[in-house]
């Protein structure tokens, strides 16, 4: 379950992803957002509405009716035609997602990645700039460089961009080596390890 959960989350963000590109071209992206955040006020309004969406019971053709009949040309035109291309697709039952995704998209692509920079010492202006700069270019992604200092590091530096984290201190690698080191004991102490030592002798 959780495996189609993820497939349906990365086709609805091809969804959002398109129309967010096109909004972006034909410069309407306020009034798709304002479809995007009333469709997601009347999924949380109207739970049945998603249940119907998923009924395999009906068919895409009505499905696609009811939409029509329930929005109507009150959408905008580049949002029915996300419509019609999933209808064409049998895809409609992705549309609570698809609505939530593109506010994700939106915000990803609006407010920028947030790289938390932890450090041993402060960064001057002109290194602060180089490493955002070279962030940016690496994730193609325009990035928003939050800072933090941490002496017990020693040297290196710490970052985080959402659930992914690098530990590149002295501190880090320092603690890494005595983990190494604890393990490579225990295994010495293993009686296996004990068995084939002597063995060997």
């Amino acid at each position: 379950m959780a495996q189609q959960d993820f497939s349906m989350t990365e086709i609805a963000r091809v969804y959002a992803s398109a129309l967010f590109d096109a909004a972006v071209q034909a410069n309407r992206l306020p009034e798709v957002t304002a479809d995007m955040e009333g469709l997601a006020g009347v999924l949380a309004r109207l739970p049945r509405f998603a249940v119907l969406l998923h009924a395999a019971t009906i068919s895409t053709a009505e499905k696609y009716a009811v939409l029509e009949r329930v929005f109507g040309t009150a959408l905008e035109p580049l949002t029915r035609q996300a419509f019609s291309a999933m209808a064409r697709r049998d895809r409609l039952e992705l549309l609570p997602e698809w609505v939530r995704v593109f506010q994700e998209v939106r915000r990803q692509r609006m407010d920028g990645l947030t790289l938390e920079l932890t450090t041993a010492a402060p960064l001057d202006d002109a290194r602060r700039v180089e490493i955002t700069r070279q962030a940016a270019a690496a994730l193609k992604h325009p990035v928003d460089l939050q800072t933090r200092l941490n002496p017990q590091l020693i040297a290196g530096a710490q970052w985080r961009i959402g659930d992914r984290f690098c530990d590149g201190s002295l501190r880090g690698k320092l603690d890494a080596m005595r983990r190494q080191l604890r393990q490579n004991s225990s295994n010495d102490l293993r009686p296996d390890a004990a068995v084939a030592e002597t063995n060997r002798g």
